[in-house]
C-alpha cells in the first residue's frame, strides 16, 4: 500500500521547530514505515525547492510534490497541507482510493477565534463527506472537536493514538554539543545540578491555549516566598514578542517581585534545545483544552524537570491541577528543594510516559495498523475496539 502524508514549507530552510505540525507529519510518517506494511511518501503543497535545504531527510522520507504523486497512492492523509476539493474528487474516483484528514490543532477553539475576533473574507466549507473517508485526531483534541468536526464536515471522526519520536530532539542536540565543542555555546549540553534555578515558560502565546500568564505567575508566587526567594535565579517568558507590548500583559508583570528585582525577562522565539540547555533548568507550562504536547515530552526525554497542568500526562514531571497557581507554586518549591536529589528516580518514571507514545511502539504501530484495515474495510475485529481512548495507555480499551 502506498501512502502520502501532506506537509506544507513556507521558505526554504525552514525549521522543524517553527510549529508541532511537521513534527505531527514526521512522526505518522516514520510510525506507518515501523510497519513494513507501507510505501510512505512525503507530499509538499507548497512551492519550496526540494532540495537539501529541507528540515528532514529525504532518503529517510522520500518527498514529492503531491501533484507529481498523488494519483500513484492508495491513502492520503492530510495532515500539514491542504488539497483542493477537486483534485481529491478526482483522486476518490479512482477505484479503491482512501482520504483521512489526520487533524491535529484546536479546531474549534481556532474556528471560534476566527469568527469572533479575525472575520475572515474568505471561506468554502468543502463537501466533506464527498471527499473525505473518516477524520482523524490526536487525544488532546478530543474533548473540543469530536462532536464539533462531526457536525461541522458529516464525516465519521475517531479519536487516534498520540504519536512522539525523540529523533528530532536527538539531531537538535547533536548539532547543540558540536556547538559547545566550538565554544559558542558557553554551557553543558543537557541537565545540570545547580543550587539557584533559571525558570523559563515556552508558551505559544498566539491564543488561549497555550499562555505565558498562569507559569509566569507559578514562579512568582513561589518568589514571593523564602524558597522560591532564596533559589530562583530568574524567569524567561520566551515567544512573547506577540504580546510584549501589550498593556495588560506588561501591566500586569510590572506588579511581580521578580520584575522589581530585575529577575524577569521578555524574550523572542528560540529553538528549544538551545534555550533549555543554555538558559533553562525548570520548565513551567500552562495549557488550556489541549493536554498533551510535544513541549513536554522533549523536555522531559531531555532530562529536564518539566512542571504543567497538562492531565493527560499527568505522571511525567511535575504537574498540577488547571489553573491552581498556588499548587503549581508548591510544586515548584518541591521542584526547588528535592529535584537534584531525586533525578535517577524521576527519569525512570518519565522513560515509561515517553515509551507509550513512541514511533517503536509495536502496540501502537499494531493500532494504526487495524485503524488502516478498518478503513479499507479488511478488519475482522469488532469495531468497539476503537470506542473508548485511554489516556494512561495511549491506546484503545478492548
Amino acid at each position: 500500500m502506498k501512502i502520502g502524508i501532506t506537509i506544507y514549507l513556507y521558505k526554504e530552510n525552514e525549521s522543524l521547530w517553527v510549529n508541532g505540525l511537521k513534527q505531527n507529519v514526521l512522526n505518522l510518517a516514520k510510525l506507518l514505515k515501523n510497519s513494513n506494511k507501507y510505501e510512505v511518501y512525503l507530499l509538499v503543497t507548497s512551492n519550496i525547492k526540494l532540495d537539501n535545504t529541507l528540515p528532514w531527510d529525504k532518503s529517510d522520507f522520500p518527498t514529492f510534490y503531491y501533484k507529481d504523486k498523488i494519483e500513484e497512492m492508495d491513502l492520503l492523509f492530510l495532515v500539514g497541507g491542504s488539497v483542493s476539493e477537486k483534485e481529491l474528487l478526482k483522486f476518490k474516483s479512482k477505484k479503491n482510493k482512501k482520504v483521512v484528514w489526520y487533524m491535529c490543532g484546536s479546531t474549534y477553539l481556532l474556528d471560534m477565534e476566527s469568527s469572533m475576533f479575525k472575520n475572515p473574507e474568505k471561506f468554502k466549507q468543502i463537501e466533506s463527506n464527498l471527499v473525505l473517508d473518516e477524520i482523524w485526531y490526536i487525544p488532546q483534541q478530543q474533548e473540543t472537536n469530536e462532536h464539533y468536526i462531526e457536525c461541522k464536515y458529516r464525516v465519521n471522526s475517531r479519536v487516534v493514538p498520540f504519536i512522539w519520536d525523540n529523533s528530532h530532539i536527538d539531531k537538535s542536540i547533536k548539532k547543540a554539543k558540536a556547538l559547545k565543542e566550538k565554544g559558542i555555546y558557553k554551557h553543558p549540553i543537557g541537565y545540570v545540578r545547580k543550587a539557584k534555578k533559571r525558570l523559563t515558560v515556552m508558551e505559544q502565546n498566539v491564543n488561549i491555549v497555550k499562555y505565558s500568564m498562569i507559569p509566569s505567575m507559578i514562579a512568582e508566587t513561589s518568589y514571593r516566598n523564602t524558597t522560591g526567594r532564596n533559589l530562583i535565579d530568574f524567569l524567561s517568558i520566551t515567544n512573547a514578542d506577540s504580546i510584549s507590548k501589550n498593556k495588560e500583559f506588561v501591566g500586569t508583570l510590572k506588579t511581580f517581585d521578580l520584575k522589581k528585582n530585575g529577575k524577569l525577562f521578555v524574550e523572542t522565539r528560540y529553538e528549544l534545545v538551545y534555550f533549555l540547555t543554555q538558559h533553562t533548568d525548570v520548565l513551567i507550562s500552562h495549557q488550556t483544552l489541549n493536554p498533551l504536547n510535544y513541549l513536554y515530552l522533549d523536555a522531559a526525554y531531555m532530562g529536564y524537570p518539566v512542571l504543567h497542568n497538562a492531565w493527560m500526562v499527568e505522571d511525567l514531571g511535575y504537574y498540577y491541577d488547571g489553573f491552581n497557581i498556588k499548587e503549581g507554586a508548591s510544586k515548584l518549591n518541591e521542584i526547588l528543594l528535592n529535584h537534584d536529589l531525586q533525578i535517577e528516580e524521576h527519569s525512570l518514571k518519565n522513560q515509561k510516559v515517553l515509551w507509550r507514545y513512541h514511533v517503536d511502539n509495536k502496540e501502537l504501530i499494531k493500532t494504526y495498523d487495524r485503524l488502516i484495515n478498518n478503513l479499507f474495510g479488511t478488519l475482522k475485529e469488532d469495531l468497539n475496539i476503537f470506542k473508548e481512548y485511554d489516556n494512561f495507555t495511549n491506546n484503545y480499551l478492548n
